[in-house]
């Protein structure tokens, strides 16, 4: 169990249970002000309250609805249609299918909410995946440098060229792109416009980042072992770090947003000093 949040030196009491993931409902709220759900899992919740949560160990992907009902399972190691090898990163289509970026088999496949696979695109340098309000997909891609932004069947957007690796990338309500870099830094772009929130270093091992309803970006800092909680223009407003139980730190890995409340995947780390 996940049991306090803590800013800087204030400490706080905070309850969490680690698996399975809370209710995305009933959020708790860390001491500067940050409602979050703390979980083992990576979780995505869509608009109408369905989510998706990733079983990594197994290649699946399991579909849940609103009251936490499993309603469809995919994947399954292999490389066949509707199978996964690796799924690393899910998001829900504007119609309630679900994208799955199938990253060992080097690209992206669409199910329906039944668990039936209804569209593959091949993206074999994607390691990231945000999917947007339009149904507009943004491919983060390491290799490259670079975001490519496709359209729900596949046709080229545009492509944002970023002189730095792509870790993570996720949409801003405003439809701008957020995107993080494997040097720590932060940037944001959009159709004519391109800014760094964040210089490279600025943030210490970061592996995901999402944008709440309200703009403030969520970033799980691995190697601060805290949820950093940034305003849209970079600056930081909190970070929030947990400790288990048995007093190791609780170290994020993956965030997503489901509204204003960050989803935030925690694995053991090392005990706290």
């Amino acid at each position: 169990m996940l049991r306090r949040s803590f800013l800087g030196t204030t400490a706080a009491l905070l309850a969490v249970g680690c698996v399975p993931a809370e209710d995305p409902s009933t959020p708790r709220v860390s001491a500067g002000g940050t409602s979050l759900v703390l979980g083992s899992r990576p979780r995505v919740v869509g608009p109408s309250g369905a989510s998706l949560e990733i079983e990594a160990a197994r290649h699946l992907v399991v579909r849940f609805d609103a009251d936490g009902s499993v309603t469809a399972t995919m994947g399954g190691l292999g490389t066949e249609v509707g199978a996964l090898n690796g799924p690393a990163q899910v998001g829900f289509a504007p119609n309630g299918d679900a994208w799955v970026l199938d990253r060992g088999n080097g690209r992206v496949q669409r199910f329906d909410p039944a668990g039936f696979p209804v569209a593959v695109l091949e993206a074999p340098d994607a390691t990231a995946l945000a999917i947007g309000a339009d149904g507009t997909l943004a491919l983060g891609e390491a290799t490259r440098g670079q975001v490519r932004i496709v359209g729900e069947d596949g046709s080229l957007v545009r492509v944002v060229e970023l002189g730095a690796v792509p870790r993570d990338v996720a949409w801003a309500p405003d439809g701008q792109l957020v995107v993080l870099t494997y040097a720590g830094g932060l940037v944001r772009s959009g159709p004519r416009t391109f800014d760094t929130l964040l210089s490279p270093g600025s943030l210490a091992f970061p592996l995901g980042v999402a944008v709440a309803d309200d703009g403030r970006i969520f970033v799980a800092e691995a190697g601060a072992f805290a949820l950093r909680v940034l305003a849209a223009d970079g600056s930081t407003i909190e970070a929030v770090r947990s400790v288990l139980d048995d007093g190791r730190l609780a170290q994020p890995v993956q965030v997503s947003a489901h509204g204003s409340v960050a989803l935030v995947t925690m694995v053991p780390g090392p005990r706290e000093a």
